[in-house]
């Protein structure tokens, strides 16, 4: 099976959120999305987040040197999350070398990582996010509280100790690892949108008002991400409101829609048929966990 099969060059290029087929950013190469290249990227996501078993793709004409330039291609123009992009390097290097690709959901290459450079914010972050996608949430939870004591103020950590959190229905403590990703980002409107989801699940409709006003004011003068402002009405059960911001955030090209079927914040919108349409629309796979 290609991974064009799986993930279409129109849904890709609809995910990485770009419509032109070259890269605008003068201090990266530009770099076409070729068929093969969006089949390597491809092969990576199914791994990376969807843990399936990994696909075979063509090896790079240009040979090993064309990896990191695909990847920092990926990076620079923000169409993949630095976590995303670590786990792509990783499993590119694999497929390209031939390497033996370890069974899904092992995370020996993870804790190869972590063990050579166990100091590593960027590793350790890597490796509790994958946790997280493979629901082993305590597991998870473990691994920021060590990483937070190598830098009590890394914001992803607080961010993703905190959605950790709230799939073990730990509210009390979601909020306050929000409250501090919130602060000590300045108030971005990613972790002030999970903040306000984290009220929303625990029932507090007073304080998820505050947030949403706070976030409407914002918007006036940067960015909001609308998947974000979806996730929070998903949390207040207001399936309209958050398919309609899903499809602004499908309309924004927004990078965040790679997680649209793996997010288990969106889990109660799943029986939707409108989220089976947009999956499709993207290009995603179409079955959930």
């Amino acid at each position: 099976m290609l991974a064009t099969d799986v993930w279409s060059k129109r849904g890709f290029i609809r995910a990485c959120g770009v419509e032109h087929a070259h890269s605008r950013n003068s201090n990266n190469p530009a770099l076409p999305y070729t068929v093969e290249r969006i089949q390597w990227i491809s092969a990576a996501r199914l791994v990376v987040v969807d843990h399936q078993k990994p696909i075979a793709v063509p090896r790079p004409r240009g040979g090993d040197a064309e990896i990191p330039r695909v990847v920092n291609w990926m990076f620079i123009n923000h169409q993949f999350d630095v976590y995303v992009v670590t786990g792509i390097m990783r499993h590119l290097n694999q497929v390209f070398n031939q390497n033996r690709i370890e069974p899904v959901g092992t995370l020996n290459e993870e804790k190869r990582a972590q063990e050579l450079d166990p100091l590593s914010l960027i590793i350790n972050t890597w490796l509790g996010w994958r946790l997280f996608f493979l629901k082993r949430y305590d597991q998870a939870i473990d691994q920021y509280r060590k990483e937070l004591e190598l830098d009590p103020n890394f914001v992803p950590a607080h961010w993703q100790l905190g959605l950790a959190y709230e799939q073990k229905a730990m509210y009390v403590q979601a909020i306050a690892e929000f409250q501090t990703a919130t602060t000590l980002s300045g108030r971005s409107p990613l972790y002030t949108a999970s903040l306000a989801h984290a009220y929303a699940m625990d029932g507090n409709r007073g304080e998820v008002q505050k947030l949403q006003d706070e976030l409407n004011v914002v918007s006036k003068r940067r960015y909001v991400p609308s998947y974000q402002l979806a996730v929070v009405y998903a949390g207040l059960d207001e399936k309209d409101s958050a398919f309609r911001l899903l499809e602004n955030a499908y309309a924004e090209r927004s990078g965040s829609l790679i997680y649209l079927n793996r997010d288990p914040r969106l889990k109660d919108l799943h029986s939707d048929p409108r989220f089976a349409d947009l999956v499709r629309r993207i290009g995603l796979p179409l079955e959930s966990q």
